[in-house]
């Protein structure tokens, strides 16, 4: 079977098309996390964090509620937002 070039295009542009939007993967529950002393995100992430969710999307997660979120300098008492996995880490304080 032959196809024209029309088809061709056709068929380029719908498996383009498909892929225009990426998957999201599932990072799990989103909590509010409150900063204790000495802590940082990149350990706060390590320790609570959803294992699927990346360092990166953790500081994107903050910076839609807050542009000018900085995750080096976290403050004791800062209530941040968290990838987690389903179970509900110590520090959170809910959805």
């Amino acid at each position: 079977m032959k196809l024209s070039r029309m088809q061709i295009r056709r068929l380029v542009e719908s498996i383009l098309n498909e892929d225009e939007e990426p998957a999201k993967k599932d990072m799990g529950k989103v909590t509010t996390y409150i900063v204790k002393s000495g802590e940082t995100l990149s350990s706060i992430h390590k320790d609570r964090g959803a294992p699927s969710a990346t360092l990166k999307d953790q500081i994107e997660l903050n910076k839609e509620d807050n542009s000018k979120f900085n995750p080096d300098k976290l403050s004791i008492d800062q209530k941040i937002k968290l990838h987690t996995d389903s179970a509900v880490p110590a520090g959170a304080i809910g959805p």
